[in-house]
């Protein structure tokens, strides 16, 4: 299951792996700042999403919706 995953992530359309600038990690840090109980990870993500000017960020964390700098849609909602 974990190779599966491992090669979507790798070869799945639509994805997108990118290393993490030291933009990413200054944009991250004023996310956090902006949005207290955004977790380290979740603005990391985020910021990386924005780095790339990502039309949307989809999760199934629903308290992401907060995030105002870029159109977050929870898969749930869609399901």
């Amino acid at each position: 299951m974990a190779r599966r995953f491992a090669e979507f992530l790798k070869f799945g359309r639509n994805i997108s792996l990118i290393e993490i600038s030291e933009s990413i990690a200054d944009k991250a840090g004023k996310l956090r700042g902006k949005y207290p109980n955004l977790r380290t990870i979740d603005a990391i993500q985020v910021s990386a999403a924005l780095d790339i000017d990502a039309d949307v960020f989809l999760t199934n964390d629903a308290t992401l919706k907060k995030i105002k700098e870029i159109n977050v849609l929870v898969l749930k909602d869609y399901l």
